[in-house]
Parts: C-alpha cells; structure tokens; sequence
C-alpha cells in the first residue's frame, strides 16, 4: 500500500490506494474452483440478514446449546440470501465474510484516528484564514502515515486512510462499541481520540425506561404455559417458577395470611417437633399401661388355677381318708 497526493487536488484531501492481491494458483488439475467476490449487492444483503438475526449471532453465550442456535441461524441466513442470489454461497463463507468485514472496520477506524491526530498536530501551522489545508502540510501528513513509527499501530505495512464505505457504515452501525471500544478516563481498549460525530452515552433515565419496558415484556411471555421442554437453554434455570408449580405454595400462603419468612417456617417446624415428642410420650404410656393390664390379668388367672388345684387336691385327700376309714373298721 502507499500513499499519494495530487498536487492539483490540494484543497481536497486525495489518497490514492493501491493494493496488489496475490493469488495462489492450483497446483493440480483437481484444484477447487474459487468462489466470486462478493459484490455490492450481496454485501448489502448479507449485512441486512446479519442485521436481522443480531440478536442470536452477536451474543456472547458460548455454550453447547447457544452454539447450536447460533449454527442454524447462519444455516437460515444462507438459505435466505441464496433464494435471491446468482452463485450459491455457504454458511461458512458468508459468516468469514461478515468477520473480515468487522476487522476491515476496526482497522479503518484506527487509521481515521491517527490521521485525525495529525490534522490536529499541524493546525497550528496553517497560514490561510480559510479552513484548507495547505499542500506542503498534506505532504507532510502523508509522509507521517507511510511512515515506519506507525507500524504498531496497524498491525504491519504501510498505513492508507480510506473512506468508510455504505455497508462499512452499516456494519459499524451493526457491532457498536464492539468495533470502536469502550471509553473511559482511567482505562480503554480503544483509541482516546474518536470521531467527533460519535453519539454520546444514555443516560441512566433511558436504561431504567429499558428496564421496565423489558419486565413488562419479560411478564407478558411468563403468561403463556410452555409445555414443550425439548429446546432449552441454560438461560431459562434463571427464570422465575411457572403458575401451575407455585399454586400449592400460594394457597399454603393464603390460609397462613399472608408470605412466611424464614422465622415464620423456623416456629413452625418447632412445633411440629413438639408435637412429634408429644405423641411419642402418649404412645410410650399407652403401650405401659396395656403391659400392667396384661400381667395383672396373667397374675389373676394364675392364681384362679392355683386355688382350683389346691381344692382338688383337698378332695383327693379327703377321699383316700374315707376309703382307708373304711377298710379299717371292716
């Protein structure tokens, strides 16, 4: 790459890209046949799909499940953008495209930074009472960006500033702070001078209106019953119990008058275990009281037999005393 100005065109700002591309050949008569560019066109369309499915591409859940989604949508996105589009793409060459898009962009915003930077340093240097630049300084600005000091600050080879394209800006529109970083006055991981045309941050006003608007959204999906759990996502352990599960504790808390704390449900189990103890002492002295009752009743009818034996044996004796009488006066 190498930058040029046109002395013709000094009021206006010319740079003069040129990139030589160097392809490697097939080395076999089998070699793969090499897909088109991507034109304008498609690039359009490709950013205005990737705008539409945002929400499920550009999030940063990296899970079994949330990979999953994210694959079949880049598999819908293929099929959407082949129904209108001459030479059949794949998923894997529009979702490359998107991400060389995204690291042009982020190049490009770094080299508008430092080119902003050193308008800035030779301001002071312009003589005219207009606003043009004069074109000494432009060649001086232009010899600063090829030079080798900023090699680190591009990742290597000679810097040219070019103008953000239509889809460029769509796709910087798209990835947000994820293209630009984040600001900050003590730490950043993007440069500390960024166009001045940026818009500035919401306020927390406008963050807690979010907030609510998405609880009242958040509720109106928690009315529909979801039966069908064969897609789940880890997200959905975080959300709150379904109407169906909470109807028996809801009615425990009705008749209880009102929601139960921690005490609440401490006293209670308390005197459940009170009640535990006291009908284990009720049926301790039940089973005691039926034991005396049982061995009084075996002492008794023990005794009743004792009594008839010693009568019988009286009679016995009685007996063998008369039949011996008897024998002797005879």
């Amino acid at each position: 790459m190498s930058c040029q100005i046109n002395e013709k065109q000094s009021d206006n700002f010319f740079v003069e890209v040129k990139i030589i591309k160097k392809m490697d050949e097939p080395t076999s008569s089998c070699a793969k046949k090499r897909a088109p560019n991507f034109s304008g066109e498609e690039e359009t369309r490709l950013l205005e799909l990737v705008t539409k499915y945002k929400n499920v591409i550009e999030s940063r859940k990296t899970d079994a499940v949330n990979n999953k989604v994210k694959a079949e949508t880049w598999d819908l996105i293929t099929q959407e953008f082949n129904t209108k589009n001459d030479f059949p793409r794949m998923a894997k060459n529009l979702r490359a495209k998107f991400i060389r898009g995204a690291e042009s962009g982020s190049s490009k915003e770094v080299e508008e930074d430092i080119l902003i930077q050193l308008i800035e340093k030779y301001q002071k240097d312009f003589t005219e009472k207009n606003d043009k630049i004069p074109f000494n300084i432009w060649q001086q600005i232009c010899c600063e960006l090829n030079d080798s000091s900023h090699l680190n600050k591009t990742g290597g080879g000679r810097l040219d500033v070019e103008e953000l394209t239509h889809n460029e800006d769509k796709l910087q529109a798209l990835l947000g702070e994820r293209l630009t970083g984040f600001e900050s006055s003590f730490d950043s991981d993007s440069h500390p001078k960024r166009r001045r045309s940026q818009e500035p941050s919401t306020s927390r006003d406008d963050d807690s209106v979010n907030v609510d608007s998405m609880e009242d959204s958040t509720e109106e999906l928690l009315k529909d019953q979801r039966t069908d759990w064969s897609k789940c996502t880890p997200a959905q352990l975080k959300t709150p119990k379904s109407s169906s599960l909470m109807s028996h504790e809801k009615d425990k808390v009705k008749e209880s008058g009102g929601k139960k704390t921690a005490k609440d449900k401490i006293t209670l189990w308390a005197l459940s275990k009170v009640e535990l103890v006291e009908l284990q002492k009720n049926s301790f002295l039940e089973e005691h009281k039926l034991k005396l009752k049982i061995m009084e009743d075996k002492a008794k009818k023990e005794m009743e037999v004792m009594e008839r034996e010693s009568r019988l044996r009286i009679e016995i004796l009685e007996l063998q005393k008369q039949k011996i009488s008897s024998e002797l006066s005879a």
